[in-house]
């Protein structure tokens, strides 16, 4: 298990889980998004980056535990936490997939509770 730097910003560290065979789903699924929602996507990193959070319930917000979720307005949306680190936030993206509808997808908030849980066990 390891992560991929995709931010570093004055407040907050942005990386992607990368698991044992290599495979890094964030950005895999980053990889398939239109450009103009990648780009609204990569202007969220950045902005969380610079100030160390986003205060739009509408574009990054709290799901369950340490669940938390970037959203784009097209159904788009990353899970990620917060990884502990002394010097200055750290968020770990999980995975992304999209939000047909606005009922909250059990599957992929218990999916990136595993890679928490996961990394929780086995800290570097």
């Amino acid at each position: 298990m390891s992560y991929k730097q995709l931010h570093c910003g004055k407040r907050a560290d942005i990386k992607a889980y990368v698991d044992d065979e290599g495979k890094c789903l964030a950005q895999e699924f980053l990889s398939k998004l239109p450009e103009n929602e990648l780009k609204a996507i990569h202007f969220l990193f950045r902005k969380f980056a610079e100030l160390g959070m986003i205060h739009d319930e509408n574009r990054f917000r709290h799901e369950v535990g340490p669940i938390y979720e970037f959203k784009h307005i097209k159904g788009a949306r990353i899970c990620c936490f917060f990884l502990r680190n002394d010097q200055k936030k750290t968020i770990v993206l999980t995975h992304g997939f999209k939000k047909p509808t606005k009922k909250v997808q059990r599957k992929e908030i218990e999916r990136a509770l595993r890679i928490y849980e996961e990394i929780s066990a086995h800290p570097n």
